[in-house]
């Protein structure tokens, strides 16, 4: 049988490239960067052409602090988290100015840009992710024109370095329990509450909220065993929503940057208190400490906490729980 020759091997091989079945080529990736600073904090959203899911990532000096984590909701009659195709995109600056009675500043200004993605799923149900970006982090809402009925629930997650330490409290209704520290990956399946702190290579990441004001339910943050995923929860089965969100907040810088932020308070709407005169913040006495509920449901003892609070010049006593089983102890006050 005589040799092949290097020519033909080459057009052999050639010839079987060729009758090959082609590979459906993938539709590339779709993505949107949202900066605010130069050097802080940025948020890029992308989005599968295949699965029409949205992801967010979060870095700080070109270093990720959030890995790509899945962004959307589902309501009773539209899934607006998958199957979603990009209409188009708004941005504006965001700059505003407001004084506060109490906090870590009085006087604050608050810069931030702003995008606006639209997208809709096949059956034409819409949806908005409204990104913002300031100097010490990122948030995102999610918006909706449409009444597509109540909110089963948010695909919202963070997904962190599995090796990110993590301090985290076991969520509780009231809020009372210690912060633990953890890794991302080694925290047990459970539970936690907002806010939760994370350190990675990036600084620190503060995961919390804003714009919470009782038209939407409360979260709680579910941990994927043997992962760095946190999935967003919410305690009501079905949320009545008024058309969006409150914002998903992460707080993104060095210790003293999360300590000192204000975006919480940047992001949230304008106080609905007009005359804030009667806000006079002072040294309050808190009771609940003292004597538990014992003392909250005792007109006596409450009568002589607020005596030791007026020998000391304290202006304030803090009736904590308990008080309301009683009622009719306090109405000769």
């Amino acid at each position: 049988m005589p040799t092949a020759t290097p020519l033909r091997l080459c057009a052999a091989l050639l010839l079987s490239l060729c009758l090959l079945p082609a590979s459906p080529a993938r539709a590339a990736e779709q993505s949107w960067r949202i900066s605010g600073f130069p050097g802080g904090p940025a948020a890029e959203l992308a989005l599968d052409p295949e699965a029409g899911a949205l992801t967010l990532t979060a870095e700080r000096g070109g270093v990720r602090v959030l890995e790509p984590s899945p962004v959307g909701l589902v309501t009773e009659r539209a899934d607006l988290s998958q199957g979603l195709r990009f209409l188009h995109r708004r941005d504006r600056v965001v700059a505003e100015h407001y004084t506060t009675t109490v906090g870590k500043r009085l006087k604050r200004s608050a810069l931030m840009r702003e995008a606006t993605f639209a997208f809709a799923n096949a059956a034409g149900a819409r949806l908005d992710l409204i990104v913002r970006a300031a100097r010490d982090g990122v948030a995102y809402r999610y918006r909706w024109p449409d009444d597509h009925g109540p909110v089963l629930r948010e695909t919202s997650a963070f997904t962190l370095r599995q090796d990110a330490a993590a301090w985290l409290a076991r969520h509780r209704r009231d809020y009372e329990n210690p912060f633990v520290q953890y890794t991302a990956l080694s925290a047990p399946a459970a539970d936690f509450m907002v806010p939760a702190l994370f350190e990675t290579g990036g600084g620190h990441l503060l995961i919390t909220e804003s714009a919470l004001d009782g038209g939407y339910s409360g979260p709680r943050l579910t941990h994927e065993e043997d992962t760095g995923t946190y999935r967003l929860g919410l305690w009501d089965q079905q949320v009545q929503a008024p058309g969006e969100t409150p914002w998903r907040v992460l707080v993104i810088g060095d210790l003293a940057t999360v300590t000192e932020s204000t975006l919480v308070d940047d992001l949230a709407p304008d106080s609905r208190v007009r005359d804030a005169s009667w806000i006079r913040p002072g040294q309050v006495l808190w009771t609940w400490l003292a004597g538990g509920r014992e003392a909250g449901q005792s007109l006596e003892i409450q009568k002589g906490y607020v005596d030791y609070a007026s020998r000391r010049g304290w202006p304030y006593v803090a009736v904590d729980a308990g008080w309301y089983f009683l009622p009719y102890q306090w109405n000769g006050i």
